[in-house]
């Protein structure tokens, strides 16, 4: 069994973007929850919460899109539903406070999708680069963009 050793500047920039991925995502989940709790949130407020965590969304994926074994395209579109489908949640005809409860809860869960995605081994991730696979990761993301909508279709 052979193993390859990163060289020490690219284990450094691996970590450091590992790192980087979590604290992201951290510091837009204490934003959003600074901007929609302990009060009734504004339409502004929740505009503003949304673009945060589609932001965050897409600085977490831009992190890790250089090394993904994912087909680049999967990727990127990946990254761009789940941001887009936070804003779409904000378009909703609801009360703040109610898109404040439903989203809040899983909107973390989307910059975290994209470091969780990278925590195998190259070896585990191998089996991504497939071309059976290329759908996989929007597939993905698609159920995912799925579920920050349900409560609000639900409702209807």
């Amino acid at each position: 069994m052979s193993t390859t050793r990163l060289p020490r500047f690219e284990r450094r920039a691996f970590v450091a973007r590992t790192l980087a991925g979590p604290a992201v995502m951290l510091g837009a989940t204490w934003a959003l929850v600074a901007l929609t709790r302990g009060h009734a949130p504004t339409a502004a407020e929740v505009w503003a919460a949304a673009g945060l965590s589609s932001a965050a969304t897409l600085i977490v994926a831009s992190l890790f899109v250089r090394e993904t074994p994912y087909p680049r395209v999967s990727y990127v579109l990946s990254a761009f539903l789940l941001a887009g489908a936070t804003l779409l949640t904000a378009a909703y005809p609801v009360d703040p406070s109610r898109w404040a409860r439903a989203t809040r809860e899983i909107a973390w869960l989307f910059p975290w999708f994209f470091v969780s995605i990278h925590s195998g081994t190259p070896r585990m991730l191998g089996a991504c680069t497939a071309a059976k696979a290329r759908w996989l990761l929007p597939v993905s993301a698609a159920l995912l963009a799925l579920a920050i909508h349900l409560p609000f279709l639900l409702d209807r």
